[in-house]
């Protein structure tokens, strides 16, 4: 049971439950990528137990490392270690981790419960011999409670960073770090809270940066799409000259199609007033049109990657796999510019004349050494193919097709492209397995374009890019060991030499021993 839709060539933890992708830079001295995650290793049904580290010098092949932070070190973080990020400083000549974390003293938290004034708190932890050991700060924690803490619905998960135009804005040093603090008040709505530092420890309160009305819709409208009642996992980037602000939406699951409320939004926008910073968006736009959450964005060497986290959905299974969650593959954030022209997506686009930009997401470009070249298929090929951890790489000049895979004869799954959308049909994807509910979301192809699609299928993660542009994340749980094949359906005549198969994804983590146990 253990590995039977246990993903392989993506960031997991060993066993039990992961969820948060948290604290994840760059080190150049070690040339590797050092993320951590939160994991709860003795249990399915906490959060925070420890931050789960590896290491990497490539975002595709991962190595275990000790554990960063635990929980329990001190009474304000005897509970849990929620989310947080990693500051890196250079200082005497080489690079200083500074790890931003929510401890928490208290538990259960949630939008739903009356908030217990110090229940979080942000603390600091720090490294200087490049992420294998690390101290917490003296002066733990930094930061005690929000203003009007009873009125508070959250306030966690720091966002870390510098902010060069910020500082120009506000008159500070260009080294001047930023935080965000993502959060909600019961008699308002959602909230991102905005604070700065000098010297790393001491945080200045700015004010609220963006705020929302509790469940109005997105601004600039996003059908179906509204702002819920608390944020998390907040973070910015500054993508050329335009600044994207990226937020997780706790709505009510009642209410919401959104796996467990859950969902990610991008806003464009421009900041207001330097003395009281304000975010006034100008485009919007979903991150993942499905269960990916709890993003966390970083600038590596040369490109700006966000990583996410992907629950289950299929909760009786939980127990028994004895694991939970999975991060999907990085992503490369940019801006797109093309000529102008109608879209039926209009609100994530923003017009500059003859040409339009909106933002731009797709798999990151090492992803490709997932791929084994001795199991290389073209469109030609794919009913010689049996696999259930397998990359479809495709361009072809057609606005609609269906590709089918983890099929037999009783299952299968369906991703569907028209003229309109991309839509995930999970309908037959399992006879008794996990949630079987269509996802979809808005997509067109611009004057002249192909279609570039790219499915990346392993285990019960389903992941699917197109264009640059579009994502989605989802999760399937086929009865069947033996539905592993696929087709591809087009329109009469078109040619599918330009379709690869990649299957039988290399696994990311060559020095685990593929069972349960530790």
């Amino acid at each position: 049971m253990f590995q039977r839709h246990r993903p392989a060539s993506h960031v997991i933890a060993r066993r039990s439950f992961m969820n948060d992708p948290c604290s994840f830079v760059y080190i150049p001295e070690t040339g590797e990528y050092l993320l951590c995650y939160q994991w709860s290793v003795s249990t399915q049904d906490s959060y925070g137990e420890c931050y789960g580290t590896c290491t990497s010098t490539d975002l595709v092949v991962w190595h275990d490392k000790p554990s960063a932070i635990q929980r329990g070190h001190a009474s304000y973080d005897s509970q849990a270690c929620f989310s947080g990020s990693i500051l890196p400083r250079t200082e005497h000549g080489h690079t200083v981790l500074y790890l931003y974390y929510t401890s928490v003293s208290s538990m259960p938290i949630s939008w739903k419960l009356p908030y217990v004034p110090g229940c979080e708190t942000q603390s600091l932890a720090i490294s200087r011999d490049f992420g294998k050991s690390w101290q917490r700060h003296a002066a733990n924690p930094l930061l005690k409670q929000p203003p009007a803490a009873h009125n508070t619905t959250g306030w966690r998960d720091p966002f870390v960073s510098e902010w060069p135009a910020m500082a120009k804005m506000r008159g500070k040093a260009a080294v001047t770090a930023y935080m965000l603090l993502s959060s909600g008040t019961r008699d308002g709505g959602p909230c991102v809270r905005l604070y700065e530092s000098s010297d790393l420890v001491n945080w200045a309160d700015l004010g609220v940066l963006f705020s929302a009305q509790r469940n109005a819709p997105l601004t600039p409208p996003v059908p179906g799409l509204h702002y819920g009642e608390n944020f998390e996992c907040v973070s910015f980037a500054t993508i050329g000259n335009s600044l994207y602000l990226f937020c997780g939406v706790e709505a009510d699951s009642s209410q919401s199609t959104r796996h467990d409320g859950h969902f990610v939004f991008w806003h464009r926008g421009t900041i207001h007033s330097p003395e009281c910073p304000t975010f006034v968006p100008i485009a919007s736009g979903t991150l993942d049109h499905d269960i990916l959450y709890a993003v966390h964005t970083t600038k590596t060497e040369h490109d700006l990657i966000q990583l996410g986290w992907a629950d289950e959905d299929d909760n009786k299974h939980k127990l028994e796999q004895d694991w939970s969650g999975v991060l999907g593959l990085p992503r490369r954030l940019c801006e797109l510019s093309v000529p102008k022209q109608r879209m039926i997506d209009s609100h994530a686009w923003t017009s500059h004349g003859d040409r339009m930009t909106t933002l731009g997401i797709d798999v990151y470009a090492a992803s490709h050494l997932l791929r084994s070249t001795s199991k290389h298929y073209n469109g030609y090929q794919l009913h010689e193919i049996a696999s259930a951890r397998f990359e479809l790489d495709l361009v072809l000049s057609v606005a609609e097709l269906v590709f089918c895979f983890r099929m037999n004869d009783q299952e299968c799954t369906r991703i569907i492209v028209d003229k309109a959308a991309i839509t995930l049909d999970r309908s037959r994807s399992s006879k008794d397995n996990g949630n079987t509910l269509m996802r979809s979301g808005p997509f067109q192809l611009l004057q002249g374009e192909s279609l570039h699609l790219r499915v990346f299928c392993d285990g019960s993660l389903v992941e699917v890019f197109a264009n640059g542009r579009f994502c989605m994340t989802s999760r399937i749980y086929p009865s069947s060991s033996n539905a592993l094949s696929m087709s591809l359906e087009t329109p009469p005549g078109v040619d599918l030499s330009n379709v690869s198969v990649y299957a039988d994804l290399k696994p990311a983590w060559p020095g685990r021993i593929a069972s349960a146990s530790l």
